[in-house]
């Protein structure tokens, strides 16, 4: 097995309500997550910030700007996260693919920070980036 380190961004995005932007995914059923994914090659980080958010949510997001780095390193994988902040307008929006994508989930930052439904990592990554808006 060739171990390698993956590339993934994700979006903090508002709407003008101060709700984020969630997803559950097949991947994560049991949660909801930012909307993200895999960087492909030769594409920059925010047009795959642009595209994985489309994507995931059917919707565009605006003035993207850089938040933050991670990685989570484990014994088969290590991947390397890219997050950006984002705003988008009305949440009218369905994901492209909804064989991936389970549900679109617009939450009250208050709400996000508190609900166990919000993966835990998320949920303090909403703390650190909006500690006003809630």
């Amino acid at each position: 097995m060739t171990k390698k380190i993956e590339v993934a961004v994700g979006v903090f995005s508002l709407d003008d309500q101060n709700r984020i932007c969630l997803v559950r995914t097949k991947k994560f059923p049991d949660f909801l997550t930012i909307p993200g994914g895999h960087l492909e090659f030769g594409e920059t980080l925010i047009d795959c910030a642009k595209r994985e958010f489309k994507e995931e949510t059917g919707g565009k997001v605006h003035n993207l700007r850089f938040a933050f780095i991670s990685e989570s390193i484990k014994p088969d994988k290590h991947f390397i996260y890219h997050s950006y902040i984002g705003y988008t307008k009305a949440p009218e929006q369905k994901p492209i693919d909804p064989n991936e994508v389970l549900e679109v989930v617009w939450l009250p930052l208050k709400k996000a920070v508190t609900s166990p439904l919000v993966l835990p990592r998320h949920r303090e990554e909403i703390k650190l980036l909006f500690p006003t808006a809630y």
